[in-house]
């Protein structure tokens, strides 16, 4: 006789916490290896929420430029069409609930992050106390959907 996929509890009267049934809030789905989180549009909206919030606060500690070198160049201006393209992009899939907005907003968070570390090396500005928070907080903008995704993705194997 093949093993169960599905664990059971040692005592029948007890239930088992992965069953469906006794799960509120997120639906959990039950793998072989690990329970994943399915991504729904309340999970991708918190989720905007959070990444554009972040996102003003990363704006607003950045002062005006003083650095040696304060004018755009074409790549760091490119770097800075494309990290709003990509907010856009990411606005209008949190706003429909498309789970594909979790990968708009770690795109958007990894071209943000390089543009955050770009600009001190470019001259734009100087290390300030204040580059420090937007450096942690364009960090935390791309941890957070690579973490949604990885818990949403655990346990799931390819082929």
């Amino acid at each position: 006789m093949l093993p169960s996929r599905r664990r059971r509890s040692a005592d029948p009267g007890i239930p088992d916490l992965l069953d469906k049934r006794y799960c509120s809030g997120m639906t959990l789905l039950q793998s072989r290896d690990a329970v994943r989180l399915s991504l729904r549009p309340a999970h991708v909206r918190v989720l905007g929420a959070l990444l554009l919030v972040l996102y003003g606060f990363g704006m607003a500690v950045q002062p005006a430029a003083d650095g040696p070198d304060t004018g755009p160049t074409t790549w760091s201006d490119g770097l800075f069409r494309l990290v709003q393209a990509g907010l856009l992009v990411m606005l209008a899939g949190v706003v429909t609930g498309r789970s594909w907005a979790v990968w708009a907003g770690l795109a958007t968070g990894v071209l943000l992050l390089a543009q955050v570390v770009a600009c001190p090396l470019r001259g734009h500005h100087e290390f300030a106390p204040w580059w420090f928070a937007q450096l942690a907080l364009a960090f935390l903008g791309t941890a957070l959907p690579a973490g949604l995704l990885w818990r949403s993705q655990a346990g799931v194997k390819a082929g």
